[in-house]
């Protein structure tokens, strides 16, 4: 419809024309100088027309000749642009894919024309870390580094998280702690320095970092503890071993394991697996009677597995004293192995040898340990009976062993 009512418009537009060209032709003189140019009115009109017409093909070719050279040569910042764009579309597409290397490549020359370069050349280095060209890597992070100067955060991050994707825990440390000069309240920042320190045993930089990392709520509550327990214990073992390696004398060592323990949090002494770790120290250092102390009054207000087993093998200045305690927890405790195991090395200790096996047999029966094995071997060698003692000495070993290959599977 709207065409026939163009074409009829045409017509009588053609007509009017004609009408008024046999009516008057009209006359026209242009002159400039000594030049002069004359036609009828209706001839003028047409030579505009026809200039008009001929200006719009030549500008409409121009333009076509120009994108289609662009679409091969960026000659204008457009074609530049929209060619960088579609290098950054496509290489997003092969990233997802998977195609590591020719993702880089793509992502990289979008970024070197201008199109997004700090998401681009980041992308395009985690791309080239993915098939292990550590040098683009580089040359993909200095560029960024140099064409966006406020983009040090993320290009930190990235370097980060590239280091960590290749075990380089050390480099990492140093990349993350240098933006955490810059920005210390990042919450990702921190969250990466969390999963450095426990993988590098920095237990006092944990430590340090556990109130930032709550207040940031990069952490809940239930996992602050957990770490914060967890550190505790590490480097209190780390004070032990420490003490234990050196050549000082018993009195020494435990002023140093005393030391450690008053920095622990006082919130943290009261947990029984901190409490562990301390006694345990005690015990290993010497400080027998010191040790037992600290379990007595810790199991006296809560019982638990782990330091009834350490009770067991502390000693405290009344032998008795001590198994008429822990034969009043087994009274409480009838079907707990610890328990069994700990009374049965006090029976050893006061040289009660059919107590002792009688509840380190019970102990067996509940849960099989190297330690109720090995304890079961010293009493059967204290009563001389060698090829027993030797059996159950062989069965323990074995259980170490398999322990041991466990621990290093895993």
């Amino acid at each position: 419809m709207k065409a026939f009512t163009k074409l009829l418009l045409l017509f009588i537009l053609a007509g009017l024309v004609s009408l008024g060209i046999v009516h008057d032709s009209g006359y026209v003189l242009i002159a400039y100088g000594d030049m002069s140019f004359e036609t009828s009115l209706w001839m003028f009109f047409a030579i505009i027309v026809l200039a008009v017409i001929i200006y719009n093909i030549v500008k409409r070719l121009t333009i076509t000749s120009l994108r289609s050279v662009g679409f091969l040569l960026p000659v204008t910042t457009s074609s530049r642009l929209k060619r960088a764009k579609r290098y950054s579309m496509k290489g997003l597409d092969l990233l997802i894919n998977g195609e590591w290397e020719q993702a880089g490549k793509l992502l990289g020359k979008a970024a070197d024309q201008g199109e997004a370069p700090l998401i681009n050349y980041l992308t395009a280095a985690k791309a080239a870390n993915e098939v292990g060209d550590s040098n683009t890597v580089i040359e993909y992070l200095r560029k960024a580094d140099d064409q966006v100067p406020n983009g040090k955060i993320g290009i930190g991050i990235t370097q980060a998280q590239i280091q960590l994707a290749n075990g380089q825990w050390e480099q990492a440390l140093a990349t993350l702690e240098e933006i955490r000069r810059h920005k210390p309240r990042h919450q990702y920042v921190l969250k990466l320095l969390k999963q450095v320190y426990v993988k590098l045993h920095e237990w006092e930089q944990l430590n340090a970092l556990l109130p930032d990392l709550r207040k940031r709520h990069v952490v809940d509550d239930e996992e602050y503890q957990t770490l914060q327990q967890q550190a505790s214990i590490c480097q209190l073992n780390k004070v032990i071993a420490k003490s234990l390696n050196s050549d000082e004398n018993v009195s020494k060592r435990i002023e140093l394991i005393e030391e450690a323990w008053a920095a622990v949090p006082r919130k943290q002494r009261k947990l029984p697996a901190v409490l562990a770790a301390y006694a345990r120290g005690l015990i290993k250092a010497g400080a027998l009677g010191y040790a037992e102390k600290e379990l007595r009054k810790a199991l006296d207000k809560n019982y638990d597995p782990e330091l009834v087993e350490l009770y067991g093998q502390a000693q405290g200045e009344d032998l008795k004293a001590q198994l008429a305690f822990m034969e009043e927890l087994r009274d409480e405790n009838a079907k707990s192995p610890e328990v069994a195991l700990a009374l049965g090395r006090l029976y050893l200790r006061d040289n009660q040898l059919d107590k002792a096996e009688q509840v380190l047999r019970d102990s067996l029966k509940l849960h099989k340990t190297e330690s109720v094995y090995i304890e079961l071997s010293k009493v059967f060698a204290k009563k001389g009976r060698v090829e027993e003692s030797t059996q159950y000495l062989t069965e323990g070993l074995a259980l170490v062993d398999q322990s041991r290959q466990l621990v290093a599977l895993s």
